[in-house]
């Protein structure tokens, strides 16, 4: 008799297992019963379950983590695949391979991992570091273009607990991307992206379900770029110095949530928006930015809506340096920006210029806190 499988994962139908339905296993039929992943009975489902029933029961299945070791990992026993130090990314992506079929979890042991092309990932793939101790990294004078992380067309994709250094310092040419992916139903958390000079993470191509949680961005040329996405996330990421353009920027969105977000010194705009509608932008500490110039980008910016906009701007704090300013704190670009709320945001000092811009069609601004005071 085969016992149920052990481990957490996804599901799979009692049929598919292979076990022998004529043996009983603590006085029950096997295929007769309801598993835990443990492998206690925990529901007795009477008659055996058919493969042609329309709503079958189902069982917990074990998902396969294979651990990779860097060259300089301190417990390379325990790898399955062990760097050299060189070209990394071809036994991370051998690692990424052998549970593609099923999905599973590809485990980075502490230690440095130099890469000199991409991580594709699969889907139903969970990448997973060691936190702070394992880094990605582009190795000096690499002065090519890559994207470090890699997927096209991919769902169900995890990326946590790691460090990516671009190294941009050690570069003289190349356009160094943390990651680009058109993917759905990801996930990027607990992570660190710094030092690559176009984008920490870039999504588009219809990515949906997206969510960009507790990262920290660190000198990159922009933080986090979005290009038509939907039902996305961007909750409590610690985004700074953005040297090239924005800390985060939305070029088409609906259904976007952007909260609980600090971003500071961006070298143009902190949050800058195109063509979002149906979204939210609440709760962010946006510091400091427009560092490039004085009077030259904002604190949030807004623009071409092509009159369907209808977001929601709330319970932001927006301040400006005192030497290099933003032009405004938030600032509605244009009429085609249709029916957008701005309400309760901290605005104190948040402008060179003014506080706050609106040529939007339809605005709704109320109970903002200006250097003026408060504009109910």
């Amino acid at each position: 008799m085969v016992f149920p499988p052990q481990g957490a994962g996804g599901i799979r139908k009692l049929s598919e297992l292979e076990i022998d339905a004529d043996k009983d296993w603590n006085d029950k039929t096997i295929s007769n019963v309801l598993i835990d992943m443990q492998g206690n009975v925990i529901k007795n489902l009477g008659a055996p379950v058919n493969d042609n029933d329309a709503a079958p029961y189902y069982i917990a299945k074990k998902t396969e983590t294979i651990v990779v070791a860097a060259y300089n990992s301190l417990r390379k026993f325990k790898a399955d695949y062990v760097c050299d130090g060189v070209d990394d990314q071809e036994e991370i992506n051998s690692a990424i391979s052998e549970v593609a079929s099923t999905g599973g979890t590809v485990l980075l042991l502490e230690g440095t991992y130099y890469v000199t092309g991409s991580i594709n990932l699969a889907s139903k793939i969970r990448l997973c570091g060691q936190g702070t101790g394992t880094v990605i990294k582009i190795p000096d004078s690499f002065n090519r273009n890559i994207y470090v992380f890699y997927a096209n067309e991919k769902n169900q994709i995890v990326i946590e607990n790691l460090v990516l250094d671009g190294n941009k310092d050690n570069q003289s040419a190349g356009y160094m991307w943390g990651g680009r992916f058109n993917a759905s139903e990801a996930i990027i958390r607990n992570c660190i992206f710094r030092n690559l000079n176009i984008y920490g993470i870039f999504f588009e191509g219809g990515s949906y379900r997206v969510f960009i949680h507790n990262n920290k961005f660190e000198h990159n040329g922009t933080a986090c770029g979005f290009n038509d996405v939907h039902n996305t996330f961007v909750i409590g990421n610690c985004i700074t110095d953005s040297y090239l353009n924005n800390g985060i920027e939305i070029h088409a969105g609906t259904e976007v949530i952007v909260s609980n977000n600090i971003i500071k010194n961006s070298s143009y705009c902190g949050i800058w928006l195109q063509n979002i509608t149906k979204s939210q932008i609440n709760n962010n500490l946006v510091l400091y930015n427009s560092t490039l110039y004085d009077i030259f980008g904002d604190g949030i910016h807004i623009c071409g809506c092509y009159n369907n906009g209808y977001n929601i701007f709330f319970g932001n704090t927006v301040r400006t340096a005192s030497d290099i300013r933003h032009r405004y704190g938030i600032r509605i670009n244009d009429s085609s920006c249709v029916g957008n709320f701005v309400i309760a945001n901290d605005l104190y000092k948040a402008g060179g210029i003014a506080d706050f811009s609106d040529a939007g069609t339809g605005t709704i601004y109320h109970c903002n806190r200006t250097t003026g005071g408060w504009v109910l």
